[in-house]
């Protein structure tokens, strides 16, 4: 064989490089890592891309409870007891409202009878704590107070419309009421203390 090489070719063909290999696209490149073995790059690609799925749905799920678990707690507890709940609470302001009042017009009557008493001549501390318990036990010192046996007033008159003797509105009038009743102490008994005495062996005056 001869090895002449022909200068004609050469000349004709002037040598030019091997065409370059194409580099795959990202796309090609994700799928060839993807379609390896699960125990390859693809498998754990895989793996992680379902883990991060499943986190996210599990945050989203979590988000509302974490964000107020206090404001779940009260909604299920107010559906509980509910209006149970908040028909209690508005009883209990009453009757302390009504404690209060009461209360005030127990010291309002109160300090009126004290101021009465120096006519009648009991000026003394011992004297009024006998007439304040005696009619705390009868009527609170509330001059509407009304027993069954048709008592009334702070003083307990039996009826209680003899208590006009001593001025007008026997009926809501807390001094007519007093006036009349440290009369009826002073002619029955003599003091406060000397009725307080009575009652107490008695439960009455």
């Amino acid at each position: 064989m001869s090895t002449h090489r022909n200068t004609d070719d050469m000349r004709t063909r002037p040598d030019r490089p091997a065409p370059a290999r194409a580099l795959p696209s990202r796309a090609q490149a994700a799928r060839v890592l993807l379609s390896r073995g699960p125990g390859g790059l693809g498998g754990r690609v895989r793996g992680a891309v379902r883990l991060a799925a499943v986190g996210t749905a599990a945050a989203l799920v979590a988000a509302p409870l974490l964000a107020d678990p206090v404001k779940s707690t009260l909604s299920a507890a107010e559906r509980a007891t509910g209006a149970a709940f908040h028909t209690s609470l508005r009883r209990s302001e009453h009757v302390l409202m009504l404690r209060d009042g009461l209360m005030r017009r127990a010291e309002r009557n109160q300090a009126l009878a004290r101021g009465l008493m120096g006519g009648f001549g009991w000026r003394s501390d011992r004297q009024y704590r006998c007439l304040e318990r005696l009619w705390t036990r009868e009527s609170h010192w509330n001059e509407r107070a009304h027993s069954p046996s048709g008592a009334y007033g702070i003083p307990q008159a039996l009826p209680g419309s003899k208590m006009s003797a001593a001025g007008p509105g026997w009926q809501s009038n807390a001094r007519t009421q007093i006036k009349w009743g440290l009369r009826y102490i002073r002619g029955r008994y003599g003091s406060p203390c000397g009725a307080w005495a009575h009652w107490q062996a008695t439960s009455w005056y």
